[in-house]
């Protein structure tokens, strides 16, 4: 009637890189979950999923099933590996050695030194 077309983003197909045939649409429909992955997908991973279109408008229906029942549909651009836990003591390392770098930086007239040992200011006399 309006000349406009529709399409879904519920596809089951693996997808690899470029643009998704649903959103060269002018309405496309789908789960929250979906939408999210795609944006991740075009925005972080830069595959151009989107094709190039920005999203405006959003109609949202059935928001307390959004909000409630699927509130555990989340997108993540990453899932856990098996092993990834061993690396925490790296971590923790890594962060003390910042911590402690970050107490010998002092700032004099807008210039960083990085500093070894002890050090003493002395303050002058007025």
């Amino acid at each position: 009637m309006f000349g406009l077309q529709c399409s879904h983003n519920n596809d089951k197909a693996v997808y690899l890189s470029g643009p998704k045939v649903c959103y060269r649409k002018q309405i496309v429909y789908g789960e929250a979950a979906q939408l999210q992955f795609d944006t991740l997908r075009t925005e972080y991973a830069e595959l151009n999923t989107l094709a190039d279109r920005k999203c405006d408008v959003a109609i949202v229906d059935e928001v307390d099933s959004m909000l409630i029942d699927d509130s555990s549909k989340i997108a993540r651009s990453a899932s856990s590996m098996s092993g990834m836990d061993q690396l925490q003591i790296i971590y923790h390392l890594l962060w003390h050695q910042l911590v402690s770098l970050q107490e010998k930086i002092i700032r004099l007239d807008n210039k960083m030194y990085l500093f070894y040992g002890k050090i003493k200011f002395e303050e002058k006399a007025c």
